[in-house]
Parts: C-alpha cells; sequence; structure tokens
C-alpha cells in the first residue's frame, strides 16, 4: 500500500515536472477598442483650486476647463515684467534720440 502511494505521487510529481518544462506557449491574440477610464490632468501653473467646475466622474472634452488657480501671484508677475517692458521701451527711446 505505501509503496503504491509513493509509486502515484512520484507519477504526478514527474507529470507535473514535464508540464513545467514545456517549451509550448499559448498566445492568444485579437484587436479591439480599449476607452480610458480614469485619466490624470496637471495644469499648466501650480497654484490653489479656488473653484472646480465639475463633478467627479464627468465627462470632459479636451480644452474643457475643469478647475479655477488662484492667480494673483501671477498676476503680480505680469504687473512686474509689464512695467520692465516700459522700462526697456522707455530706454530705448532715449538711446535713439542719443541719450546716454
Amino acid at each position: 500500500m505505501r509503496f503504491k502511494a509513493i509509486k502515484i505521487w512520484g507519477m504526478i510529481f514527474f507529470w507535473l515536472l514535464g508540464i513545467s518544462c514545456s517549451k509550448e506557449h499559448q498566445e492568444i491574440t485579437g484587436s479591439g477598442t480599449i476607452e480610458a477610464v480614469e485619466v490624470s490632468v496637471s495644469a499648466k501653473v501650480g497654484g490653489v483650486v479656488e473653484a472646480l467646475l465639475v463633478e467627479e466622474g464627468s465627462e470632459v472634452k479636451e480644452g474643457d476647463t475643469i478647475a479655477v488657480i488662484e492667480h494673483s501671484g501671477l498676476d503680480l508677475q505680469l504687473r512686474q515684467a509689464e512695467a520692465g517692458l516700459e522700462m526697456a521701451k522707455a530706454q530705448l527711446e532715449l538711446l535713439l534720440k542719443g541719450a546716454r
């Protein structure tokens, strides 16, 4: 009885060993369409979100505004850049008139 059990287990072992060493691979191919369920979204600038204009799970299209970011810091940078531009224009005007 014991020899029979060892014989059965030995056969199972070698059968599993043969299956695992097999070089035969199964490959399934197909074609179709995959729709994105989740998409990562990032802003062009950093900041604090003032308003969220869509609900989670809402359908949006490319180009839709989905959030408003607090932009007072950007407004300040814009005013500084515009002031710098005006100063550069004034200096250019003086140089063109011959001032040194």
